[in-house]
């Protein structure tokens, strides 16, 4: 499958880091979180990123710029994955708040869209029931896959 358009629920620095990086191949990033405060933090860290790019990868300002603005930032799920090829989950590792974000996120997602979590402690398929999804669609990544997966987006 190829993906055009990725989602990212917000909530840890892993995310932010992964959406830039997926974003500089040209593809169209959304950030999501219910809190304003996040996005606005959100902003802040990509704005770091931006700096780090220029410093560390020797990029210009107008070749940083350029990919933030592949990134969108939403409160709204259904607007932050509506049209999403791919959605990635770094939601807290708690089994209510997942259930929760889970059980919303099947209202809204597409049938095309495909589903990945970084949960370390929690099974995915424990949480099939709560999107309507077969396991397939609930695959489950770890950091060293990361920058593999970063590979298959591209």
């Amino acid at each position: 499958m190829l993906y055009n358009q990725v989602a990212f629920q917000v909530a840890f620095q892993v995310a932010f880091q992964v959406a830039f990086q997926v974003a500089s191949g040209g593809f169209k990033v959304n950030l999501y979180d219910i809190n304003a405060n996040a996005l606005n933090k959100a902003k802040e860290r990509i704005d770091n990123i931006k700096v780090q790019y220029e410093k560390d990868m020797g990029m210009s300002k107008n070749e940083v710029n350029s990919i933030a603005h592949n990134i969108n930032y939403y409160s709204n799920l259904f607007e932050a994955t509506n049209n999403s090829d791919l959605i990635i989950e770094v939601v807290p590792e708690n089994h209510e708040v997942k259930e929760k974000f889970y059980k919303q996120l099947a209202q809204v997602m597409q049938e095309k869209t495909y589903v990945v979590t970084n949960s370390s402690t929690l099974r995915p398929s424990d949480f099939e029931a709560y999107t309507g999804r077969v396991l397939k669609n609930l695959l489950r990544y770890i950091s060293p896959i990361m920058c593999g997966l970063i590979i298959l987006v591209k």
